[in-house]
């Protein structure tokens, strides 16, 4: 796909990884759709930072942990846009919670973000790529899923829900829409680490160093590009 003048949903794009996948969309002339919830700040910056690069960038607020804001930001995206061409569900919450200290309602935030929203926003916009003949769904896993660990056992459950989700409509949207999901690793080292806990951390990596957001958005620009890969998951961990 050519990126130019292609409108790009990204959610949680105002900052990290999902605000370095829309600064590289945005350099190959792609009309950003930014989503934020609570970063407007961040989201303003990052706005700022697209339209100095000379492309557009709409910004989009909503709760994604509540179904009626994502139906909402659903309508207002269509009102405003009439489409979407690229689809990259980035939002993410992550935090530690054990078997027994997982309650319904960390429950219900993970699958609300990292499942439900992101089967909300393709159930709509993935059929009308369709119909238009050309479209890609983005999803952003985690490499922790092939192997979870018990302190993130919530969290890991509901990312691992969204890959067999993504492998799904891979198959549903098929062969007009492409469905991929990228699964990052060892990206930024966690503010509240010390340096032994963060050193301790990529030590188990065959590269032994944080990747950095970049090398997510390399790979983001390589499967958008694509016209072929699709209903793959692939892993940018550094082993």
């Amino acid at each position: 796909m050519n990126l130019k003048n292609k409108k790009i949903l990204i959610t949680g794009a105002a900052k990290r990884i999902g605000k370095s996948i829309a600064m590289v969309c945005a350099q190959k002339g792609a009309h950003i759709l930014l989503h934020y919830y609570a970063s407007e700040k961040e989201a303003k910056n990052t706005q700022q930072a697209i339209l100095r690069l000379g492309s557009p960038c709409s910004l989009y607020q909503a709760n994604l942990c509540k179904s009626e804001e994502v139906k909402d930001l659903i309508q207002q995206i269509l009102k405003t846009e009439k489409r979407v061409d690229v689809l990259i569900n980035n939002a993410s919450l992550f935090y530690p919670k054990t078997l027994e200290e997982t309650q319904k309602d960390d429950l219900d935030v993970f699958l609300n973000i990292h499942l439900k929203a992101p089967f909300l926003l393709a159930q709509t916009f993935g059929p009308l790529m369709k119909k238009r003949g050309e479209g890609h769904i983005l999803n952003l896993i985690d490499a922790g899923i092939s192997n979870p660990q018990p302190r993130y056992l919530a969290y890991a459950s509901s990312k691992a829900a969204l890959l067999a989700f993504s492998q799904g409509l891979a198959r549903s949207l098929a062969p007009e829409v492409q469905v991929n999901c990228i699964s990052p690793g060892q990206i930024f080292a966690p503010e509240n680490y010390s340096k032994k806990m963060k050193d301790q951390i990529i030590q188990k990596t065959l590269r032994e160093k944080w990747a950095g957001s970049e090398e997510i958005s390399r790979m983001v620009l390589f499967l958008l590009e694509s016209d072929f890969i699709t209903g793959q998951n692939f892993f940018v961990d550094g082993a």
